[in-house]
């Protein structure tokens, strides 16, 4: 019987990647790729057979075919953008056609397909995206958030301060309470040392987070080939994505709730009151039950906490088997680890902010956001970090909704438009020495004073394109300006090991460091007391853990 079941799903997917070739010649050609082979098309093509990183293999294996090549895996047409202004021209300019997202089955079976852009149902997603524009969509929108920034980097200080041994895991954990905060109003409990007890409610976000990545870091969801298969009962033989599924709805279900649940008490004791964006949507009176704005206001903390993670994996998850790490990292949190790499590595860079910080802040107040105009070598290191190595190489796809022209190629309906930035960051016509650390190359003055004419600002396209742009754009530049500034301000930082080279970076679904021990110290004395003194304020307490503790029964 189960030999039977295989060969029909095997005949099932056969006819699905037939249906999916063109049935005519187009009236146009593709772009130029290289010849694939029959059924499978370019799948040899699409990822290294070694460790090369994606983004570099298309790079250079497709440059014979020009700035924009296209590749067919399974009958699905992918088009590769290796051309900043190609990228530009064909996600921004016609971002109405190439906004949608990709549409896979086992996302929507979790319950993650309502937040998504697809063809005929953007009710949901301009509902979440637009409750996000509203909190963080502008810069002055983020201006309100200053206070939030400040104390949680402030906390990020004192942490790495009590225990520098654990770089990575204090801004992991300070940047998952910053969102948590953000989103819901909820102050995280700090880790119980002595049973090594964690926040509850972190806890929650953190299962669910390890759960959704299944969603997206697993190639073998057959539902996603075979979309029929969602019909299936989850007893069926072999129809573990539906157990799982159901296992993650469950879990995002559980958040969302729970959430609502936290906000609504605080707002019944005033005592209590936090501000958060779910409390500034709820201020606009109780949503209908089932309505579009009700399912938006939900959904719109969640996204904003694990929104960055899911983002970036979905194409990885339609396609091919990411590489990936067991502690999957924010974008944010990965430019965090890459500034302090960056900066180890490279001490004359160190030195020269620190010179401008000291002149500009003085030694004995931490920088705040009044000090940024003031701050530009500082602004220029948070640039070239990103451009160095940026935390997405290969943002999510976007799909067309329509046939598309190109420079006389036919960019087909339905194609996967991929941007390739790490392309973008390391071409030599755009950036002098890309491989070379520089921040100089931002700045309006060289070395010598003498007038410089920047090179191409990063932020044309390192947080997107179009209508599908990074909403936390603002919030993220100000969270990265607050915590270089204010950490280079305190700290010295150098590798563990002199004479340390430069780590191997992880090729998985957020580009990130690999193992690199640092060894992060106070500047002085005077600046261990200010640390010790602006971080007093920030430390948290058990209350909120312990009310959640009641919701949860």
């Amino acid at each position: 019987m189960f030999p039977f079941i295989v060969l029909c799903l095997a005949g099932v997917a056969a006819l699905w990647v037939v249906r999916k070739r063109p049935a005519s010649r187009p009236r146009a050609p593709l772009p130029p790729g290289p010849q694939g082979i029959p059924l499978l098309g370019n799948i040899n093509e699409l990822a290294p057979k070694d460790d090369t990183p994606r983004w570099k293999f298309w790079r250079d294996s497709l440059a014979q075919y020009g700035p924009v090549s296209s590749l067919n895996v399974f009958g699905q047409t992918i088009i590769i953008l290796n051309d900043v202004e190609a990228a530009v021209d064909i996600l921004d300019r016609k971002g109405s056609v190439t906004q949608f997202d990709t549409d896979l089955t086992m996302p929507k079976m979790c319950g993650w397909g309502e937040a998504r852009p697809h063809p005929g149902d953007l009710g949901h997603w301009k509902g979440v995206r637009s409750n996000l524009k509203r909190e963080m969509g502008t810069k002055q929108a983020v201006s309100r958030l200053h206070p939030l920034i400040d104390r949680t980097t402030r906390q990020l200080l004192w942490h790495l301060l009590e225990a520098p041994d654990n770089i990575r895991d204090h801004i992991g954990r300070d940047a998952a309470g910053f969102f948590l905060n953000l989103g819901y109003g909820y102050n995280m409990a700090p880790r119980d040392h002595l049973t090594g007890k964690e926040d509850p409610f972190y806890e929650l976000t953190r299962k669910a987070n390890s759960l959704f990545w299944e969603i997206f870091s697993r190639q073998d969801w057959i539902v996603n080939q075979i979309p029929l298969l969602q019909y299936l009962p989850a007893c069926f033989p072999g129809a573990e994505f539906a157990r799982k599924a159901k296992e993650i709805k469950g879990s995002i279900e559980e958040i969302k709730v729970l959430g609502l649940k936290v906000v609504q008490k605080m707002a019944r004791d005033q005592t209590t009151l936090q501000p958060s964006m779910l409390a500034r949507l709820l201020q606009d009176g109780a949503p209908e039950p089932g309505s579009e704005r009700e399912a938006a206001m939900m959904w719109s903390p969640l996204e904003l906490y694990l929104g960055g993670n899911e983002a970036v994996s979905r194409f990885e998850s339609a396609i091919v088997q990411p590489k990936v790490t067991d502690e999957p990292a924010r974008q944010a949190v990965a430019t965090f680890n890459s500034i302090l790499i960056a900066m180890a590595l490279h001490p004359h860079v160190q030195r020269k902010a620190q010179d401008e910080l000291d002149r500009v802040v003085g030694p004995d107040a931490l920088p705040g956001f009044q000090h940024r105009a003031s701050l530009p070598y500082i602004n220029a290191i948070l640039r070239e970090t990103l451009r160095w190595h940026p935390p997405a190489l290969i943002p999510p796809p976007h799909v067309s909704n329509a046939d598309l022209m190109w420079n006389g190629y036919l960019l087909p309906k339905g194609s996967y438009l991929l941007a390739n930035i790490g392309a973008f960051t390391q071409n030599a016509a755009l950036y002098k020495d890309p491989t070379t650390f520089d921040p100089v190359r931002f700045l309006a003055r060289g070395p010598d004073s003498q007038s410089h004419t920047p090179e191409p600002d990063i932020q044309k396209f390192i947080f997107g394109f179009g209508r599908r742009v990074c909403p936390g754009r603002f919030l993220a530049d100000e969270m990265l300006f607050l915590f270089t500034a204010q950490v280079l301000a305190c700290f010295n930082i150098a590798p563990k090991v002199p004479g340390t080279s430069e780590p191997k970076w992880l090729a998985g679904i957020i580009s990130q460091p690999g193992p690199f021990d640092l060894s992060i110290e106070p500047r002085s004395r005077q600046h261990e007391v200010l640390i010790r003194e602006a971080g007093k304020e920030t430390l948290a307490t058990a209350q909120d853990a312990e009310e959640l503790a009641k919701l949860a029964v």
